[in-house]
């Protein structure tokens, strides 16, 4: 129960069982087993504990079925070509008698519902044929995953990300990028059939603890068990029941949209800029500024006016309720800042309306004809036309003798 392929598997004694970056590949219910993608280094004895890490989120081998034809190097009649991308590596569930190895997407059409390989199928086989897709290659900028929550300049580490590598592209930001695939700053370093990414930025989050460095800081996350540090150890500690502490807060960067060439509005805005009084937090009463000066750590004004109530502390309390009063001009103030950045989104929404009608009527008074109105203008011009001709019909022949009869 709970495990799923590509889950990440470690044990409990250093690494000297389970090899590093070993992930679960296929798992029978029935036998109560599952099968990893490396082999053990030696035979667990009795009482070894496996540790089976999740994550979110987890990206997986996207599976669809569709009609191989040896003749077209085409796959056809799939569902849909989400998560799909070019140079995606391509297998089937008959151990290669279908695709052949080392065969990748090279061309992707969604209206078709088809994609073209870089080898022929061996076989034609009929709708339901499984095939599977490689979420992450090596030297390719894009993968499979879910895209749900995830935005343009958003970090990402894991199992084969190069470090300060960013989304560049998502669905929401590129039409032109398949459902359920993004693009990355830099290309993935190895390929991996399923696994688990994270998204986001931890260098706000500090780390202390035995042997830890002061001022340590979490750089990346390099896989499910394991992250880098801003600063090296001090000393080695023991494998297991040293207690490290983290702390601080996902810092995702602002989400901003264009609103004119040379400017942006975000649509978000920090937390902790509003409740901790900025990334680090603010200092607290009692170690920071006097009372009723902003900004305000409203939690640890909180922490404390709790610690002042209990110990019966009566200028703890009357610091800290200061302190929470002024925390509503804080509030205040991002109210105030999220009502002029709805008035400046408004005021660019009513200059591109205004821009759309006015480009409209201009093709409308370029291209838009009153069909009835020109017809009956264009018999007119040929009533007059046919006059004249006809009136210099009747002229031309005529003579001075015509005048002396």
């Amino acid at each position: 129960n709970n495990l799923f392929v590509g889950m990440p598997v470690s044990d409990n004694a250093g690494g000297t069982i389970i090899p590093a970056n070993t992930v679960i590949t296929a798992i029978d219910s029935a036998a109560k087993t599952v099968t990893l993608s490396n082999n053990s280094i030696t035979t667990a004895p009795a009482g070894t504990k496996f540790f089976f890490t999740q994550g979110m989120p987890r990206i997986s081998q996207p599976v669809k079925t569709g009609v191989t034809d040896p003749l077209t190097n085409q796959i056809t009649g799939l569902a849909d070509t989400n998560n799909l991308f070019v140079g995606m590596p391509v297998s089937d569930d008959t151990n290669g008698t279908i695709i052949p190895a080392g065969t990748t997407i090279t061309a992707i059409d969604p209206v078709a519902k088809s994609i073209t390989l870089s080898n022929a199928p061996l076989l034609a086989k009929p709708l339901g044929t499984n095939l599977l897709f490689t979420p992450v290659v090596s030297g390719v900028n894009r993968i499979s995953v879910d895209t749900t929550n995830l935005f343009v300049g958003m970090p990402v580490t894991g199992l084969g990300i190069p470090a300060n590598t960013t989304i560049t592209g998502t669905p929401a930001s590129n039409p032109l990028l398949a459902a359920g695939t993004v693009t990355l700053s830099n290309n993935p370093t190895i390929t991996v059939p399923a696994g688990i990414l994270y998204f986001g930025q931890y260098s706000s989050m500090t780390v202390s603890g035995t042997g830890i460095a002061p001022n340590s800081t979490v750089g990346a996350i390099a896989n499910s068990n394991s992250v880098n540090l801003s600063t090296a150890a001090t000393v080695t500690s023991p494998l297991e029941g040293t207690k490290l502490t983290f702390t601080g807060h996902f810092a995702a960067e602002d989400i901003k949209v264009n609103i004119n060439k040379s400017s942006q509005v975000a649509l978000n805005y920090s937390v902790s800029k509003l409740l901790l009084g900025g990334a680090p937090p603010a200092a607290t009463q009692a170690s920071g500024p006097p009372p009723s000066t902003l900004p305000v750590n409203i939690l640890g004004t909180i922490g404390e006016l709790i610690t002042a109530i209990q110990n019966k502390d009566d200028a703890g309390v009357v610091a800290a309720a200061s302190n929470l009063k002024t925390a509503t001009d804080q509030i205040n103030l991002a109210q105030t800042e999220y009502a002029s950045r709805t008035l400046r989104l408004d005021s660019a929404q009513t200059m591109l309306t205004n821009n759309q009608n006015t480009l409209k009527n201009i093709i409308s008074n370029k291209q838009t004809l009153d069909t009835a109105k020109t017809i009956i203008q264009l018999q007119q011009q040929t009533t007059a036309y046919q006059a004249a001709l006809q009136g210099t019909a009747k002229i031309l022949p005529m003579s001075l003798m015509d005048y002396l009869k």
